[in-house]
């Protein structure tokens, strides 16, 4: 399964299994590390929690520390010696133990797949079948249960119902309550936290040592926890975009400056300040309900607020799909916007 392993790559870096390091969830490694210690480990794991956040990360260490034969060094964490050849053999998906289930290559398109098929999961049995190849245990990781269809949930459900001997199952998903109800009764649920703001520029820190310090302390606060999202922010040109966005959307910006603006993010080959454009402006719609709440804003106001967001998410499917004027659609977002009577709000 190694065509499907690279999907996720961001340029140059480590991707999740490649990761010696895992930082903000301490209490998470503990809880498994201190199962498997104790001879307790739960034959099934649900890690949840928003996207870029570690969840694969986690996922990758607790497969090494179960699948390792060395002795364990002392801690609740999911901490190895690096020389440990377990490292290898997970990084390289060659473990013959160890198995990771994601969306695969369309042999007839060459492009993966939108989902996670039955076939997929099927291939698990003929695996955990059979005796563990070094006599130990055998581990399974599912990036993420959320691509599944519902035959390939149904049979991943067959085998957490009647799990092999000593299998462990370590299942990502970013949206917990979409998860087959009866998986999620079979599983032990560890939810991950967004990190916190040190913590993200510590592992910024950590992958981009050149990036200056000031670019990573703007991208860990623009980034909600994740550390996906700061890494894809703290590209110069990307942060420059997003910069001027939020300073669009905090402005009174009259119509010739509103154009201006649409006409930048909407340029041809502009895609990517496009879809910051939508996220910056979501996010502010948030932001707006969550400080509505609590300052008694009346709840129309905010209903309009909620309809806006939900629309603005149609739109903007519509207008990819279709390949509409982005421009114009620009224009229409920074208008409602300023139309929903909030401080700082545009008008065009």
């Amino acid at each position: 399964m190694s065509d499907t392993a690279d999907i996720d790559r961001i340029g140059d870096l480590p991707l999740p299994r490649e990761r010696r390091r895992l930082v903000g969830h301490g209490p998470a490694e503990a809880h498994i590390s201190e199962g498997f210690d104790l001879g307790r480990l739960h034959h099934a794991w649900l890690i949840d929690g928003p996207r870029g956040i570690g969840k694969a990360t986690l996922a990758f260490r607790a497969a090494r520390y179960v699948l390792s034969s060395r002795p364990k060094p002392p801690g609740r964490t999911l901490d190895l010696d690096l020389s440990d050849p377990v490292f290898r053999l997970v990084e390289g998906l060659a473990h013959p133990d160890f198995m990771l289930v994601r969306r695969a290559i369309n042999p007839d398109t060459d492009k993966v797949r939108e989902t996670i098929s039955v076939d997929d999961v099927r291939r698990l049995s003929h695996v955990f079948g059979e005796t563990a190849a070094l006599g130990g245990w055998r581990v399974c990781v599912v990036d993420s249960v959320d691509d599944m269809t519902t035959a390939a949930s149904n049979a991943l459900l067959k085998l957490l119902e009647e799990p092999p001997r000593q299998t462990v199952f370590f299942l990502v998903t970013h949206q917990h309550a979409r998860v087959l109800a009866t998986i999620r009764s079979r599983c032990r649920r560890l939810t991950l936290k967004p990190l916190g703001r040190d913590d993200l520029q510590d592992v910024l820190a950590e992958l981009l040592p050149q990036s200056a310090p000031a670019d990573r302390a703007d991208a860990a606060l623009r980034a909600n926890g994740s550390v996906r999202a700061a890494l894809e922010l703290i590209d110069e040109d990307r942060l420059v975009a997003v910069r001027k966005i939020e300073q669009a959307l905090s402005q009174v910006l009259d119509v010739k400056s509103a154009h201006q603006f649409a006409e930048q993010m909407a340029r041809k080959g502009a895609d990517a300040d496009f879809d910051a454009f939508i996220k910056v402006l979501r996010e502010r719609i948030a932001q707006a309900v969550t400080s509505g709440v609590r300052a008694g804003v009346p709840l129309s106001a905010l209903s309009r607020l909620a309809e806006f967001d939900v629309e603005l998410a149609h739109d903007a499917q519509v207008t990819d799909v279709f390949n509409l004027d982005k421009k114009s659609f620009v224009l229409s977002a920074l208008r409602r916007w300023a139309r929903a009577g909030l401080p700082n709000a545009n008008s065009t």
